[in-house]
Order: C-alpha cells, then sequence, then structure tokens
C-alpha cells in the first residue's frame, strides 16, 4: 500500500522496541484488552500490509475503525502515531474498505452542509448578531442546538464581544478527514473557505478549531482562549462560585492544541476548586465519542465513558465541567450508566454554564 510506505521507518522503530506504553491510556485497550487495538498492533498489522504479507481486509478494517484517534498513544511516544493511522484509514477507503456505517454522514454533509443532515440556517436563526464585528463559527455540534448557543452568545456580550453569525456555515470537513474520505474532504474544505470568507473568526467546537487551523492555516481561535485572555487582563469581573468540581479535557483541546492551563484558569478565576482525576491534562482519557466510533461502536463508546465517569466519581465531587460539546453529551451518558453501577451521579457541565452564573 503505497500510501503508508512513507511510514516505514516508524513502523519498524515501534517493532523494533515494542515498548507497549501506548497501553497506557488507550481508551478502547482498556475496554477490549486486546493489543491488535493498541498503537503497537496497528503498527504491526501496518508493517505486515507493507511488505506484502497480507491483503487489507474487512476485519483489518474493523480493527483500524475502532480507534478514537484521541492521541493518548502519541502521548506515550515520540512518533506521530495518530497521522499514521488517518493515513492507513485513507488506503482502506480507496481500497473500498471504509465503513458503510458512514455513508449516511458523508452523504449529509456533501447534501446539506451538515454531518446530521440538517438543513439549517444559521444566518436566520441568528439574524439578531448579524451586526456584530467577531464571526463565532459553530460547527455541526453546536448549530443544531439553537439555545445552547444563545447562552454562550450571551456569555460573550457580556464581555463586550460582539459576535456574528451571519453566514450560512457549512461542515469544516474534520469528520471526512478522520473517516479517511480524503476526496471529499477537498471538496469540504474549497466549499468552507468560499461559504466562509473571514480572515479571523472566533470557534466553539475544539475540533472545528484544530481542523481549520492545522489542515486549513486558517486564524481561527477558541472562543475559550479568547475570554481567557480577557480573564487574565482583569478586564472580566467574576463571581466566586465557591465550588468544586473536577474537570475533563476534550482531547483536541487539550491534548492536540495543548489548552489545558486556560479552562482550569478560568475555574479558578470564578472560585472553582479543582479535584483532578486520575488521568488528566495530556494524560486526559478520552471520553469515547472521537474517531467516528460514535457511528460504528456506540456500545464501547458507553463503556469508554463509564470508565471515564468512574474516575470522576473517584475524586469525591459532584460535579465534572468540561468544554465540548461531543465529550458533554457523551460523559452525560456515562454519568446514568456509572450511576446504576457505582450508586453515585456525577452532573456533567459545559463551562460556558460556569462562565454565565459567575459574570456580573
Amino acid at each position: 500500500m503505497s500510501g503508508i510506505e512513507e511510514h516505514r521507518a516508524d513502523i519498524e522503530t515501534c517493532f523494533g522496541t515494542s515498548c507497549n506504553f501506548c497501553e497506557r491510556n488507550c481508551p478502547v485497550y482498556k475496554i477490549l484488552r486486546i493489543r491488535t487495538y493498541t498503537s503497537r498492533g496497528k503498527n504491526r498489522a501496518m508493517l505486515g500490509l507493507i511488505d506484502g504479507h497480507y491483503d487489507a481486509s474487512d476485519k483489518m478494517a474493523d480493527v483500524v475503525f475502532s480507534c478514537t484517534l484521541c492521541g493518548a498513544c502519541d502521548v506515550h511516544c515520540s512518533l506521530p502515531n495518530t497521522e499514521r493511522f488517518i493515513d492507513l484509514r485513507r488506503e482502506l477507503v480507496k481500497k473500498g474498505l471504509g465503513k458503510p456505517e458512514y455513508d449516511g454522514a458523508m452523504k449529509a454533509m456533501k447534501e446539506t452542509g451538515d454531518v446530521y443532515g440538517r438543513p439549517i440556517s444559521t444566518s436566520k436563526i441568528f439574524e439578531d448578531t448579524k451586526d456584530g464585528d467577531m464571526p463565532l463559527y459553530l460547527g455541526c455540534q453546536y448549530k443544531g442546538n439553537k439555545n445552547e448557543v444563545w447562552d454562550i452568545i450571551k456569555v460573550l456580550e457580556k464581555m463586550d464581544i460582539k459576535v456574528k453569525i451571519t453566514d450560512d456555515e457549512s461542515c469544516c470537513g474534520y469528520i471526512a478527514h478522520v473517516l479517511g474520505y480524503e476526496d471529499d474532504v477537498e471538496k469540504l474544505t474549497l466549499k468552507f473557505k468560499k461559504d466562509y470568507p473571514h480572515e479571523e473568526f472566533l470557534t466553539l467546537c475544539p475540533s472545528c478549531t484544530m481542523f481549520t487551523q492545522e489542515e486549513m492555516d486558517l486564524n481561527s481561535v477558541h472562543a475559550l482562549k479568547h475570554v481567557h485572555g480577557l480573564i487574565m487582563d482583569r478586564k472580566v469581573k467574576l463571581k466566586d462560585l465557591d465550588m468544586d468540581v473536577t474537570y475533563h479535557d476534550p482531547c483536541d483541546l487539550g491534548r492536540k492544541m495543548g489548552l489545558i492551563e486556560e479552562p482550569r484558569d478560568i475555574l479558578w478565576a470564578m472560585g472553582v476548586r479543582i479535584h483532578e482525576m486520575e488521568n488528566y491534562g495530556y494524560f486526559s482519557l478520552c471520553c469515547g465519542a472521537g474517531g467516528g466510533m460514535l457511528i460504528t461502536d456506540p456500545e464501547l463508546v458507553e463503556e469508554m465513558s463509564k470508565q471515564r465517569m468512574k474516575q470522576a466519581i473517584d475524586t469525591g465531587v459532584d460535579i465534572l465541567v468540561t468544554a465540548c460539546p461531543t465529550c458533554e453529551s457523551t460523559l452525560l451518558t456515562g454519568s446514568m450508566l456509572a450511576r446504576k453501577e457505582y450508586k453515585k451521579r456525577v452532573k456533567v457541565m459545559s463551562l460556558w454554564e460556569l462562565l454565565d452564573q459567575a459574570l456580573e
């Protein structure tokens, strides 16, 4: 498979060292306990493909697409494993071995500009923001939840950030990228740039932020980073909430973009005491929802979200805060499952909710 041949040196390094460090924080391995699903296991499968020992198959695709692409293995390794696995997905898709469960999402993105297939006109829903001066890109996860978006807009307005949502949004293409649909990625990103020509804009979704920055080289800034700067410069007055919480680092926001201290600074500035889980920061444990697994294996996602919520329960607090819409909804499910098993409920909240409470 010529598309992954360029990774031979890295794969052979992994094969030769066999350190198994990638097992330490892999959310899938923690549940399945099968090493084939670890970074090392997938690397060995790739080496077999490169050397022609066997052909790609549906069974191999099952393993390769059973990965949240959370990047935990990258933290424990000097090699860029996640990038390599996305390349392998591309090769499998080219060979007709993409997962058929993804067909609906891909069709929806291409036909409606929305991964869920919703014909939503953001310019009409948020018409009242047309006089703002800072473009705000919502992304597929947020634009279908207008009440939550209005709450965030209200928080930003309290900080004198006047956002505008005047253009009909199209999907940035992140999902197509991680699923390996390379040809569709190019079409989606070209459409995004045409529909959303702003030189600088704020974002709400960590995945959209990372993708527009790294793959499209656009000047997108996650809104929490912007808010953090205002709070640190003491341009915003916050109430003391006097709360105890734990904080879940979203994989894309924290591990991949390095926004780890900023959310914690915001929480501390609101008088919120943070009780860290066993895995946090760069070593945060994925909620399970990444890499397309919500589509292909929702039951495994539930188990991964439950194991993360068990870590939250172990801190002794009653509230988990996060800053990603996908993590929030997935961990809410995990919270309900963990409550049944461990007889304790941990409430899941958005950091934006606490900001709304703390703003004078």
